[in-house]
């Protein structure tokens, strides 16, 4: 008869919940399968078909205050918005991931618009721009 210890019994109980719960919290909270576009994509134009979805990705440093608040043209809609955490994003200077679902509802030359800046700062001390330009088929 195999005896094993209650210390050994709790160990292993623990590390049996701790996969089952982290390992499916890791997989939910990965990036959709949408085309996905970063801070690299800035100043270019993208092509996709009216009723498609994009999605932006932009690092951004909650630490300093400095968020990205996004505009959309008229013929573009935000789907949703996801808050990926870095490994860093706790120690100074470390980042966070803030991702926007886009999705195209009309045609012709749409624009996504990004202010990186402190929210309580007027508009005129922006930290960066980013400009994304769609063009809707």
């Amino acid at each position: 008869m195999l005896l094993i210890s209650k210390s050994l019994f709790r160990k292993t109980f623990i590390i049996v919940v701790l996969i089952m719960v982290v390992i499916p919290t890791v997989i939910s909270a990965s990036p959709s399968e949408n085309k996905v576009l970063n801070d690299n994509n800035n100043g270019e134009t993208i092509t996709i078909k009216k009723g498609d979805s994009f999605n932006l990705q932009l690092k951004e440093n909650m630490m300093t205050g400095y968020l990205w608040k996004i505009r959309l043209s008229n013929g573009l809609i935000l789907i949703n918005t996801k808050i990926y955490q870095t490994g860093f994003s706790h120690m100074f200077g470390g980042y966070q991931v803030q991702e926007w679902t886009i999705k195209a509802v009309a045609g012709r030359n749409q624009q996504v618009i990004g202010l990186y800046r402190r929210p309580w700062m007027k508009v005129t001390s922006v930290g960066k721009i980013f400009t994304l330009n769609v063009n809707v088929i």
